[in-house]
C-alpha cells in the first residue's frame, strides 16, 4: 500500500505592499554579478525529506535562491505549491519585510516539471522516494546594509516550519574573499564570561566548518597570537530537537573543529579546552524554529589572561 504524505510549500507571486516598498517589483533579467556557492543558513529537520538552498545568485537588482528537496521518506511524497496569500514566503530582517515576486523553473528529478505556477491554481508535484524538487525563488537586491536575513514561511503566523530558514547571510561582492577579517573582538573578551561567535557555520547536522566561518575564526587566531598566555575554552550548543546525547557528541565535535582550526594554525593545543554542552544552557526558547536557530551556537570564555 503506498502512503502519501503532503507537505505544503508556501511559495507565491506576492505583488502587496510591504514595509520595504518592494511592491509591483519587475525582474530586470540583468546578468549575474557573482554567485555564493556554498550559502548559510540554519532550517529545521525533519524525517521526511531534506531541504537545501544549493546557491544565491546575485544581479544588480535581484536574488535568486536555487532551492531543492530530497524525498527521503520511504514513500512517495505530494508536493501542492499553493498561491495563498496569507501563507507566502518572504524575507524578515528586524522589522522589515522584503517580498517573494516571482517563482519558476520547476525540475523534478531534474528534468522540467513546470516554468511557474498557474495563477490561482495548485500545482501539485508528486516527488518518488529518493526523488528530487528544484525551482528558483526570486527577491529583490536588498539595502546593503542588510547583512542577515530569515526566510519566513507564513505571514498568518506560520513561522515555525520546517519550510523556513534562519542566518542567512547576505553577500556583496567584497565578502567573497574569505580571509576578509572580521571586526576584532577582543575587547569583548573577558575573563569567565561567554561570547557567543555569531559568524561560525557548520554542514546541517555535522562538526564540517563552512568557509564563511574563516574570517572570524582568523580574527579568533590573531587575538590569541597577540596574546600568548591567553587560555580560552570553546563551547559548542545545540537546539534541544533528536536525541540528547547525540546533540551532545554533535556540539562537542563542532567545538573540537573549532579548535582544530585554530590548533592547525599554529596555537598551542593545551591553550585550548573544547566542551559540547549539547541543548543545556539555551538563549532563547526552543519552542520556536526561531529560538532554536540561536540555541546552535559556539561560544569562547577566557580562562586566564596573563
Amino acid at each position: 500500500m503506498k502512503f502519501f504524505f503532503t507537505a505544503i510549500i508556501l511559495i507565491i507571486f506576492y505583488f502587496a505592499s510591504a514595509q520595504n516598498n518592494t511592491s509591483g517589483f519587475k525582474s530586470s533579467n540583468s546578468s549575474i554579478l557573482f554567485t555564493d556557492f556554498k550559502p548559510n543558513y540554519t532550517t529545521e529537520k525533519s524525517k521526511f525529506c531534506n531541504f537545501y538552498i544549493d546557491k544565491i545568485e546575485y544581479t544588480k537588482e535581484e536574488m535568486i535562491f536555487y532551492f531543492h528537496i530530497v524525498n527521503s521518506n520511504k514513500h512517495d511524497m505530494n508536493f501542492p505549491i499553493s498561491k495563498k496569500e496569507k501563507e507566502v514566503w518572504f524575507l524578515k530582517s528586524g522589522n522589515k519585510i522584503f517580498n517573494i515576486y516571482n517563482i519558476k523553473n520547476f525540475r523534478l528529478n531534474d528534468k522540467p516539471f513546470s516554468s511557474a505556477i498557474p495563477k490561482d491554481s495548485v500545482l501539485h508535484c508528486q516527488v518518488n522516494k529518493g526523488g528530487k524538487l528544484t525551482c528558483e525563488i526570486y527577491f529583490p537586491r536588498l539595502p546593503e546594509e542588510i547583512k542577515l536575513v530569515n526566510l519566513i514561511n507564513g505571514y498568518d503566523g506560520v513561522k515555525d516550519s520546517i519550510f523556513s530558514y534562519f542566518n542567512i547571510q547576505i553577500k556583496y561582492p567584497d565578502d567573497n574573499n574569505s580571509d576578509k577579517k572580521e571586526k576584532d573582538f577582543s575587547n569583548e573578551m573577558e575573563l569567565n564570561k561567554p561570547l557567543t561567535l555569531n559568524k561560525i557555520f557548520f554542514e546541517t547536522g555535522k562538526s564540517n566548518l563552512l568557509d564563511s566561518s574563516f574570517a572570524e575564526l582568523n580574527t579568533l587566531f590573531n587575538i590569541l597570537k597577540s596574546k600568548p598566555k591567553m587560555i580560552i575554552q570553546i563551547s559548542g550548543y545545540t537546539d534541544n530537537t533528536g536525541n540528547a546525547q547525540d546533540n551532545i557528541v554533535l556540539s562537542e565535535a563542532r567545538a573540537n573543529a573549532v579548535k582544530k582550526y585554530l590548533t592547525d594554525k599554529g596555537i598551542d593545543n593545551n591553550r585550548i579546552i573544547a566542551k559540547g554542552y549539547g541543548s543545556s544552557n539555551p538563549k532563547a526558547s526552543n519552542d520556536t524554529a526561531e529560538g532554536r536557530a540561536q540555541n546552535r551556537r559556539v561560544e569562547i570564555m577566557v580562562l586566564k589572561n596573563e
